[in-house]
């Protein structure tokens, strides 16, 4: 099971055990709680990849994902690194006090 930590400011998410399609849907859906939260970062723990070169991962997915286009306006930028995703988003967005759990976005 993903978890998830709120601090108000930026959501953790750790895919860590997660298979390819539900990390990828959950991801998703945390961006979308985030930006209405108010949130000014979401970062995507996948880990490393330990399977073989060209293999679908997580992070492979979730980059594809990204250049893809579809998230395109909900965040304003990204930090690829080699074990986390960064996106950084919308600043002026109203923050909702209420902290968001792992429930929020399965």
């Amino acid at each position: 099971m993903p978890r998830l930590v709120d601090d108000g400011t930026t959501v953790t998410l750790d895919l860590h055990g997660e298979r390819v399609d539900a990390a990828l849907r959950t991801a998703r859906r945390a961006l979308v709680a985030a930006a209405r939260a108010g949130r000014r970062r979401l970062r995507i723990v996948h880990g490393t990849s330990t399977t073989a070169t060209g293999a679908r991962t997580i992070k492979t997915e979730l980059h594809r994902w990204l250049d893809g286009g579809s998230a395109d306006g909900l965040y304003v930028s990204a930090e690829r690194g080699d074990t986390a995703l960064t996106l950084h988003l919308d600043l002026t967005a109203r923050v909702h006090p209420r902290r968001l759990a792992v429930r929020d976005v399965l």
